[in-house]
């Protein structure tokens, strides 16, 4: 009985994960209202993304070369 249950949530575990955020998603509609549930999941989406290593190197490595670049033009000038 147990095993069946287990090996159930296993096979299924993606559609009880996103069974669970639409339920956060909900709650957070009904309690704060369209924008500030957006902002809220704007803001965990954020953090998601920035507890990415691989996207956090992608990100820093475009800063550099922007900068990089923003350097060279300023040198160009003088």
């Amino acid at each position: 009985m147990l095993e069946n249950i287990i090996e159930a949530i296993i096979v299924n575990f993606k559609k009880y994960l996103y069974a669970l955020v639409g339920l956060i998603v909900g709650v957070l509609f009904v309690e704060y209202g369209f924008f500030k549930a957006l902002f809220v999941i704007a803001v965990a989406f954020i953090g998601f993304k920035l507890g990415d290593n691989n996207f956090k190197e992608r990100v820093l490595t475009k800063v550099f070369e922007m900068l990089d670049r923003i350097k060279k033009a300023l040198e160009k000038k003088d």
